[in-house]
């Protein structure tokens, strides 16, 4: 219940939706006014899913011989308009890790061991 609105007031609202999944969805708005027939609206509207890009497709790292490291920088892009969680399973390559740059240009890195898996949100 909103409240009581004299002759030529206002309720200022705002309908916030926080979908789960991407696709299409429907629901409806019903509004009640007393001594008059209930008002209905239909809310629709379309979940898009994430558009991320890749820097490369594949990753060959060729020959790596025992106890020496072999290297292969990419970037993922969010190309959408809404933040992506990402996550990369690391858990079935041999041992090493993953660094994570947060500028190409910086030297500081994070290092996630190929044990578990990596996320990020983007």
């Amino acid at each position: 219940e909103l409240g009581r609105d004299p002759a030529g007031g206002k309720q200022h609202l705002r309908l916030d939706v926080t979908p789960h999944s991407i696709g299409k969805f429907e629901a409806s708005l019903r509004v009640e006014i007393k001594g008059r027939s209930a008002l209905r609206h239909i809310l629709t509207g379309k979940v898009e899913p994430p558009a991320l890009e890749f820097s490369q497709k594949d990753f060959d790292l060729a020959h790596v011989y025992v106890g020496q490291i072999v290297s292969s920088n990419f970037t993922i892009t969010n190309a959408s308009k809404s933040p992506s969680t990402v996550q990369l399973g690391l858990k079935d390559l041999p041992n090493g890790s993953i660094s994570v740059l947060s500028d190409p240009s910086d030297n500081t890195s994070t290092d996630v061991p190929w044990t578990e898996d990596f996320v990020a949100t983007l």
